[in-house]
């Protein structure tokens, strides 16, 4: 079937997610058919980035997981997204490094649309590694702030800085407002977590403690069960020293009892 219906036009050289009002015009086979023609790449949305771009958002990704449950599970269900695809009603599609929606099943997914989602971006961070990038920033204040997105997170590794930005009942017309780091911190109300440059990369904390990543995560399993396996080998030792020493008491014990029969017989 074609894409455009009588309610909803799609033009795949502007591709432009359908409005609220056509969404609700369209038959399940017509969502269907338009979720299907949105596009899962916008070529201007993706540019080389190196590896320290894909490792500061893997670890990024990994410390929100950490924390929150792994496979999007308890202590709450969440879903994160990376560098895929969002259209919201009425909008041109745009991709955050990163992205985090809380209360929904946490599965596979190519692109994520509001509409067929009934849930829209909690939290959204860029990730920047070259210093001549700051238009994505700039641009993203503005819209992401008139897309509603609760807060905006720039990990900018090239400075090592964080810069935040949050809607408030306060925010005038729907801008955002700057966070302002506290001791070196910037504080998330959506993730309830403390953010913070660290080393060649960031840091995300609860109160005091850091949130890991799954590779310490990993290690500190192999430390846990490396461990165990001294305190086995340990307590495996003391009771061959002990049964070694009661062998040894039973030998003396018999040799003792020989002496005695022997001098009784005399």
């Amino acid at each position: 079937m074609s894409h455009s219906t009588p309610h909803y036009r799609f033009d795949p050289a502007d591709p432009v997610a359908p409005t609220t009002e056509e969404w609700g015009a369209l038959s399940e086979a017509e969502r269907a058919a338009v979720v299907g023609a949105l596009p899962i790449i916008v070529e201007h949305d993706f540019m080389s980035e190196g590896d320290a771009h894909a490792r500061i958002t893997l670890e990024a990704a990994e410390m929100i997981r950490n924390h929150f449950g792994s496979r999007g599970g308890g202590p709450r269900r969440h879903y994160i997204g990376k560098s895929i695809m969002t259209w919201y009603p009425g909008e041109r599609g745009f991709a955050p490094d990163l992205f985090v929606v809380f209360d929904v099943d946490d599965h596979e997914r190519d692109s994520w649309v509001a509409s067929t989602e009934g849930r829209r971006l909690d939290i959204a961070f860029e990730v920047l590694v070259k210093g001549d990038r700051t238009k994505d920033p700039e641009r993203n204040v503005s819209w992401y702030a008139r897309l509603g997105i609760p807060e905006y997170f720039v990990l900018d590794g090239a400075n090592r800085r964080v810069h935040g930005f949050r809607l408030t009942a306060s925010s005038p017309g729907g801008r955002y407002e700057r966070i302002v780091p506290q001791l070196g911190r910037l504080w998330s109300e959506v993730l309830r977590l403390d953010i913070a440059t660290e080393g060649r990369g960031f840091r995300f904390y609860t109160g005091e403690a850091r949130v890991p990543t799954s590779e310490e995560v990993g290690q500190r399993l192999v430390d846990l069960a490396m461990d165990e396996a001294r305190e086995r080998a340990a307590a495996e030792l003391a009771r061959a020293e002990l049964e070694a020493e009661r062998s040894a008491l039973v030998d003396r014990l018999a040799a003792l009892e020989a002496q005695v029969a022997s001098l009784l017989s005399q």
